[in-house]
């Protein structure tokens, strides 16, 4: 058994690496057939985290953007992508309890407390967490067009979903509100 200087760390990459793998698992109810992976979701919702803070830059800590998109989807690589469909079977909150104690699994003997990011996140409580649950709802619909427009999947139910989900997510970001609504146009068009 090798000695490792950081055992920690090796631990923490090595389940994290899984994400790279596993894929975003409600795509296949959709018909996708090789959906993206998670680790895939979580660059593009970073990307789009960044883009919305750099427009909105005097009242956000863009570090701290990046930081809880990055993080974000992270207990995925314990648990992974538990599609909504699976709430028909199980409810949020069986969901969120093993959530939270896979977090603490993944995040546990880091030195920077990771956790909490992921917490607020989870939370959505300040504009920072809010922005990226809102980048998180845009990634999803430029993957979902991307999708369509490949001629792919049925995603009738995802924009049901996701009008709804936009109204609460988009809280306070009216750039985010105004970029759904771009992507709705695009959509359409």
């Amino acid at each position: 058994m090798p000695r490792f200087k950081h055992p920690e760390l090796v631990r923490f990459l090595r389940t994290v690496d899984q994400l790279e793998i596993l894929p975003r698992t409600g795509y296949f109810f959709a018909g996708i057939r090789q959906p993206e992976s998670i680790a895939a979701h979580s660059y593009g919702v970073a990307l789009i985290a960044m883009l919305l803070a750099d427009r909105i830059k005097s009242r956000v800590n863009i570090e701290r953007v990046l930081r809880l998109a990055i993080l974000h989807d992270t207990a995925e690589s314990l648990l992974t992508d538990i599609p909504n469909s699976s709430f028909a079977y199980m409810d949020q909150a069986h969901k969120e309890q093993a959530e939270v104690k896979a977090a603490k699994e993944l995040f546990g003997g880091l030195t920077c407390d990771y956790i909490e990011f992921w917490k607020e996140f989870e939370e959505g409580k300040t504009l920072e967490a809010r922005l990226v649950r809102a980048a998180d709802k845009l990634q999803l619909a430029v993957k979902i067009i991307g999708y369509e427009q490949s001629g792919q999947g049925n995603f009738d139910r995802f924009w049901q979903n996701m009008r709804h989900q936009c109204s609460d997510n988009f809280r306070g970001i009216e750039l985010a509100k105004e970029l759904f609504d771009d992507l709705l146009c695009l959509r359409d068009s």
